[in-house]
């Protein structure tokens, strides 16, 4: 990933790794990025309470302990394939206004994540006009809005602070 801020590149890679139970509930989730500014974190979600281990840019360690529920989900919102777990959840449970608790790691601490259907929009992706279906996602500190196909495949992720517009591949 390249990213442009105060007139520099930084250049960096994420490794992230969720390893879920067969129900779906998260056990643990790490994630490290690779580059210019190098850090690490690692949640063990199978104590109680979870226990979240954060190595900063700054080479310091931050150690924080969350009471978490079992059907808590992850979004961490530089990894696409999180947005997928959730509408595959959302749409599981039938659609409508939906509330999760989260845990996302940008903000650093347990919150709660609601998901509320906007209805079918047409949607121009890749020169191509679609009818998806406009899920918003909200979080304590964010506004997302994904699309996703009638088969729930999501098409396009955008965070509306400019961080990330993703659209899948034709």
């Amino acid at each position: 990933m390249r990213v442009e801020q105060d007139g520099k590149t930084f250049e960096f890679r994420s490794f992230p790794k969720l390893v879920l139970s067969a129900a779906l509930q998260p056990l643990t989730y790490s994630w490290s990025q690779k580059g210019a500014q190098s850090s690490q974190l690692d949640l063990d979600l199978q104590a109680s309470p979870a226990k979240a281990r954060y190595k900063t840019v700054t080479g310091e360690d931050d150690q924080r302990d969350f009471e978490l529920p079992r059907d808590v989900v992850i979004l961490d919102d530089n990894v696409l394939h999180h947005y997928q777990l959730i509408v595959y959840l959302y749409l599981r449970q039938g659609g409508g206004k939906q509330a999760f608790a989260a845990f996302v790691p940008q903000e650093a601490l347990p919150g709660s994540l609601a998901v509320q259907d906007a209805g079918l929009e047409t949607v121009e992706l890749a020169k191509r006009k679609l009818t998806l279906r406009h899920l918003v996602f909200s979080t304590d500190l964010k506004h997302i809005d994904v699309w996703a196909d009638d088969q729930g495949r999501v098409q396009r992720v955008y965070i509306s602070d400019g961080q990330l517009d993703a659209v899948r591949k034709q």
